[in-house]
């Protein structure tokens, strides 16, 4: 346990690094076994040591050991339910995702940098209603997050995560390395949409077949980008 609540603390501190967030902003957690190691709420990164992160059954929601969750938390427990492939998720305010979020706007696949990641636009949940936003909110905001999912059917490991409406990006994966630099691209594939839509405002996204072409070359049976696997 300890091992991985040194790789939570971890993983927090490395995207207020990156420039991610900023201050308590956002959160990062792991799955481990049955438990959610999670960054409290309102934690000073800085000073956070790891036997302070929260530790939550996952099913129960029963806080084990650490200190008062982030509120967050119900966000997480939620995704790692319905989910049991994504091991790891962070939520930031990132500026350049987080604005496409606050203009309830998905991000369009402008270039094949994007599709390198993702095929088509990154995806961004329904707005909540006021009876969402009153009753359980953090829950409803997860609930958003797995049924736009299910929605797309699409394997989650697929995309590097979604904008909720008006909040800000949920990235994830199979594990911490791989859920950051998730959060990382959204980032930057936001920023480059953004001043793409600067340069040409009559923009639009690029062709399904060259979206699908780059897409395919590094995900899927029929990838050739990187190396092959030594005796392969």
């Amino acid at each position: 346990m300890k091992s991985k609540l040194i790789e939570t603390l971890k993983l927090n501190k490395s995207i207020v690094k990156l420039g991610l967030q900023i201050h308590s902003f956002g959160n990062a957690s792991l799955r481990y076994k049955n438990f959610c190691l999670i960054k409290p709420s309102g934690a000073n990164i800085a000073k956070l040591k790891y036997s302070e992160i929260s530790v939550v059954e996952i099913n129960n929601r029963k806080v084990v050991s650490g200190k008062k969750p982030s509120v967050d938390l119900d966000t997480h427990l939620l995704i790692y339910k319905n989910f049991p492939e994504i091991n790891s998720i962070i939520h930031t305010h990132s500026v350049y995702a987080t604005s496409w979020a606050q203009a309830k706007k998905e991000i369009p696949c402008f270039g094949t940098t994007h599709a390198d990641y993702y095929f088509n636009q990154i995806p961004i949940t329904k707005s909540l209603t006021n009876q969402n936003v009153n009753k359980n909110y953090e829950y409803q905001t997860g609930k958003s997050i797995v049924n736009k999912i299910k929605n797309l059917k699409i394997n989650p490991l697929n995309i590097p995560g979604i904008l909720v409406a008006s909040h800000g990006p949920f990235c994830w994966g199979d594990n911490s390395k791989k859920a950051l630099e998730n959060a990382q691209t959204v980032e930057y594939l936001a920023e480059l949409a953004y001043k793409t839509k600067v340069i040409n405002n009559k923009i639009s996204s690029i062709p399904r077949f060259l979206q699908l072409k780059h897409y395919k070359r590094k995900v899927g049976p029929n990838s050739y980008y990187g190396q092959k696997t030594k005796g392969k």
